[in-house]
């Protein structure tokens, strides 16, 4: 049953944002006006009616319009001011229906997690460590468990149930513009190709592996996330240039982090948008950025700490337990590393036993060891005496 938008009792209006010309209202529907599935895992309000989100936005102007100024397209026009070669004024268009005046997106019923996505955001900058990550961030996550329909749309938001009907194939199928057992690329539901022009374009690759939530579940090298990674951004370009005649440049790639949904997917968008909603620095993280720190092995977001003096090395790191080479063991490290110039410990070349052709210079031993701690590192650092000469001790902060 369509939705009657003239059934909505408004509410409030949870954000505006006057330079993508866009407003979000809350209100509610009646019960009687979505699919009773809907209504009946939601749970519909005493009085029938449930909450729901109006996304209304200024939809884009055709590039022919002005074209069609002498064939009556403006239907009236308003002055409202001029001084020398400028004049002002305002505008409106003939009723038609290739020229739609909104675009109208309805979610309904809307959660309290739509609630607070489409609310005026106060934006605060953290640090995410790994402890944090794995004390704080972690467990939220968790808390989204990928399992039944209902539980889905009870725990995380519609764009989980969204991303499972879409790789299930039960919607969208026909939008695919490509499809791999890994991932599949199709337009977002932000961009319309029928009406949005090309420099609009919102293209999404989703992967197939439920596993990998978000960036922090990305594992380096060859047996790891990296041919996946590669394969997106590969079929990505091949598409725009295919279907959209976008040359190689013309697109951005990038993750979110933190991502309005944990499910991992890249949004692929026009170079020349601005300003987007989760494109700003400290979000948006670009794949060929994700692709180059994969090319090691291991979790692509350990947090190293380094301290350096004379010929000791002493860094902390933390380990996932699934790097190749290592023990299984999951915490964090602390590596001392000494070196020494020589074949032993204490030897010491002498710059005048040296010549233009000795290659005694290359002659060094090194001596390492690894600690399993407890806790997680913040700093590192080591103790020197007032005339600047260390007793290699070392102060390690959590």
């Amino acid at each position: 049953m369509p939705i009657q938008l003239q059934d909505f009792e408004f509410e409030r209006v949870l954000d505006k944002n006057p330079y993508f010309r866009c407003l979000n209202v809350l209100g509610t529907l009646p019960a009687s006006s979505i699919s009773s599935s809907d209504a009946s895992s939601s749970g519909s309000a005493s009085d029938g009616h449930l909450p729901a989100i109006l996304r209304l936005e200024r939809t884009p102007l055709p590039l022919n319009l002005p074209q069609e100024f002498s064939s009556g397209v403006l239907e009236q026009a308003k002055t409202l001011g001029n001084t020398d070669i400028y004049t002002w004024m305002n505008g409106w268009l003939k009723r038609r229906d290739d020229l739609p005046d909104l675009k109208i997106s309805v979610i309904c019923p809307a959660t309290d997690a739509h609630i607070r996505k489409y609310s005026k955001q106060d934006i605060l900058m953290v640090h995410e460590t790994p402890e944090l990550y794995e004390k704080v961030v972690k467990p939220y996550i968790e808390a989204f468990p990928l399992r039944g329909h209902n539980e889905l749309r009870r725990l995380s938001d519609a764009n989980s149930l969204r991303v499972r009907n879409i790789l299930d194939g039960t919607s969208e199928a026909q939008s695919l513009l490509h499809f791999t057992d890994k991932f599949l690329v199709l337009p977002d539901m932000k961009w319309d190709p029928t009406t949005s022009p090309l420099t609009a374009l919102y293209l999404l690759a989703l992967v197939r592996d439920t596993s990998i939530r978000s960036m922090r579940d990305l594992r380096g090298g060859e047996s790891g996330h990296l041919p996946l990674l590669k394969a997106i951004r590969d079929a990505a370009h091949s598409i725009v240039e295919r279907k959209y005649g976008l040359a190689r440049g013309s697109v951005r790639l990038y993750v979110h982090y933190q991502p309005s949904y944990y499910h991992f997917h890249v949004p692929i968008v026009h170079a020349s948008q601005s300003g987007i909603m989760g494109t700003t620095v400290g979000q948006a993280h670009l794949l060929d950025d994700i692709i180059s720190l994969c090319r090691g092995d291991g979790f692509i977001c350990d947090d190293v700490r380094v301290a350096l003096v004379d010929h000791w090395l002493v860094y902390s790191y933390f380990e996932d337990g699934t790097s190749a080479g290592g023990d299984g063991t999951k915490g964090w490290r602390v590596v001392s590393v000494e070196m020494y110039q020589g074949k032993k410990s204490h030897d010491v070349t002498r710059s005048l036993e040296l010549s233009y052709y000795s290659n005694a210079t290359t002659d060094f031993t090194i001596y390492e060891q690894a600690y399993l701690i407890p806790y997680g590192v913040t700093a590192l650092s080591t103790t020197s005496t007032r005339l600047g000469v260390t007793p290699k001790n070392l102060i390690v902060a959590s």
